[in-house]
């Protein structure tokens, strides 16, 4: 749930490329690398563990790991 409401949509329904092109973009946007091993979870045999001891380092500027601005980003790069 954490992940769905930094991106602001349903992440669960990315390919697993996609997915794991989307955390390389969490990461940049400096979302702690902890939380997005964690994240990295979902796609693998690992228990699931809690991001809760995470949240107090998100950025205030997380908002710019929303899912559409990724996908602007995107676009915008190859575009160039």
């Amino acid at each position: 749930m954490i992940l769905n409401y930094i991106s602001g949509g349903n992440i669960h329904r990315l390919s697993f490329e996609d997915y794991y092109k989307y955390m390389d973009y969490l990461s940049y946007c400096g979302i702690p690398k902890e939380m997005i091993d964690i994240f990295d979870n979902h796609y693998s045999n690992k228990d699931n563990e809690s991001v809760v001891d995470y949240l107090d380092e998100l950025r205030s500027d997380y908002r710019r790991a929303n899912y559409k601005v990724y996908e602007a980003v995107k676009a915008k790069k190859k575009s160039l």
